[in-house]
């Protein structure tokens, strides 16, 4: 079995694979325990999810109760608090244990971002920290770039909680070359060379967004090109080397690959990839509404992404698709976003269809926003991995340039069929007789005149009769969309864009 989950999150299933942040879980075991309220946050990417999921729960729940939130959508934020508060004190007393129960409350950044008023939720809080016999510890997990949300609302009913904040910062150097060399020797089948973390660690590392920090090591990246090697190095039975990472071009080429082998191998017989040739052309139109900035992944709903996407995002053959998802569809999205209405069934649902596919390949997260409607506005998606932006970007711009040349080459054939097959008629003759040059010339301009009434008669229908053209252009443009998609892969190309 590959000890490595590739882009897929860590489950609690996946603890015995799970390796690094062992310092880390002591630190935040005792913060936890000397705090009714402890905040816990970290830039995005860093993985604190799965270091809750695998690691600390798994440590805390040797002294206590625990219950664990990361979905905010059901209801209240408040009435889902209080419905786990309830839980873990009926468990504190069929049974006690040696510690207070915790309640972990992740993706806890979900709650800032509808506007609502949160102040119940806060005096709960407060209601949480001055009890005096049913005490629990709760541990508040969010990206960093939403503290100042948590400063600004929840210090006046929380004071203390400023003094009880803690930073998951990147995986050290130690946490990767673990992260890296442990799941191998315990699944035990393959052996690895003693240089080959080492290589892959510096390979991987990242600046982050805006190059304001120092470089760092995504652990779901490192992940997926972690599976990938292992894959390889299982079909053929070979140690992990240097040698091996370096004939699949590096981390920059295997998470290309990646991509590739689900998006590029679309509509040939393949089992790594659930999207169809429609998918294909609507995830490409997806990809620049799922940014925020370069490096930068943004939190969208397809409510948000439809209010914002234009017809033209889908490239050349775009159209061909959107009009055969519905007419609907296509005038929704040739319309001004200022002047549009709610959008298409058809277009959410072919939409919701290729971002729930996403999910299921890695590509993407999903998880419920916090919204009293479950409705197309109550999901929230965004890219699993900050680094998979560029990559995705290189594939669109491939992608449409693939296209073009596919269609350029198909254009050249039909207009030299169409320009120069009455000229051979007419000039096909002349071939086999003698002709005076008064006769050749009077029957050049014949052709000349010819051919211009010829292309004039050809430019009316084409002008008048725009329904021609799509009735014969379109299953050409969905014809020309499908195949493999090659690519050039070059080192470092996405680090370089």
């Amino acid at each position: 079995m590959n000890p490595f989950v590739g882009l897929r999150p860590f489950t609690a299933k996946d603890s015995d694979f799970y390796n690094g942040r062992e310092l880390v879980t002591s630190v935040v075991e005792t913060k936890i325990r000397l705090s009714p309220f402890t905040v816990m946050f970290a830039r995005s990417g860093v993985g604190k999810s799965s270091f809750i999921i695998c690691r600390l729960i798994e440590k805390l729940k040797e002294t206590s109760y625990v219950q664990y939130i990361n979905e905010w959508g059901q209801s209240n934020p408040e009435d889902i608090v209080k419905k786990r508060l309830e839980e873990l004190r009926l468990n504190e007393i069929e049974k006690e244990k040696e510690d207070y129960p915790v309640l972990i409350l992740d993706q806890f950044e979900d709650v800032f971002k509808e506007a609502s008023n949160r102040s119940n939720l806060w005096n709960l809080f407060a209601e949480i920290n001055n009890e005096l016999e049913k005490k629990v510890n709760i541990l508040i997990s969010m990206r960093e770039e939403w503290l100042g949300a948590w400063n600004g609302e929840v210090l006046d009913y929380l004071p203390s909680s400023l003094n009880s904040m803690l930073r998951l910062s990147p995986l050290t150097d130690r946490e990767i070359l673990s992260a890296i060399n442990k799941p191998i020797k315990k699944e035990g089948s393959i052996l690895v060379s003693s240089n080959f973390a080492d290589a892959i660690m510096r390979d991987l590392k990242y600046p982050s967004a805006y190059g304001l920090a120092d470089e760092f090591v995504e652990p779901g990246i490192l992940q997926l090109v972690c599976f990938r090697m292992w894959e390889e190095a299982s079909k053929i039975g070979q140690v992990l080397t240097i040698d091996l990472y370096n004939k699949l071009g590096g981390s920059d080429s295997i998470i290309k690959d990646h991509v590739w082998r689900r998006l590029g191998s679309v509509g040939e017989d393949n089992d790594q990839t659930p999207f169809s040739v429609s998918d294909r052309i609507f995830w490409v139109g997806l990809t620049k509404r799922l940014v925020a900035a370069h490096g930068v992944k943004a939190s969208v709903t397809v409510g948000s992404i439809c209010s914002r996407l234009k017809i033209d995002d889908f490239g050349i053959a775009g159209v061909a698709f959107v009009k055969a998802t519905s007419k609907k569809s296509r005038k929704y999205l040739e319309s001004k976003p200022e002047k549009r209405n709610s959008p298409p069934e058809e277009l959410i649902k072919s939409i919701q269809d290729v971002f729930d596919k996403g999910v299921s390949v890695g590509f993407l997260k999903k998880q419920k926003s916090v919204s009293s409607t479950l409705d197309y506005n109550s999901i929230l998606y965004e890219y699993s991995h900050d680094s998979l932006s560029d990559v995705f970007t290189i594939f669109a711009i491939e992608f449409e340039s693939w296209i073009q040349k596919k269609l350029a080459i198909l254009t050249s054939l039909v207009i030299s069929v169409f320009i120069l097959l009455p000229v051979a008629t007419a000039v096909f003759p002349f071939l086999k007789e003698n002709f005076s040059w008064e006769e050749i010339f009077l029957a050049l301009v014949s052709i000349i005149f010819g051919t211009a009434v010829y292309l004039g008669f050809g430019w009316i229908i084409l002008k008048i009769g725009t329904w021609i053209i799509e009735i014969i252009s379109h299953p050409i443009l969905r014809w020309l969309a499908k195949g493999r998609v090659p690519t050039i892969v070059t080192k470092n190309n996405m680090k370089d864009n």
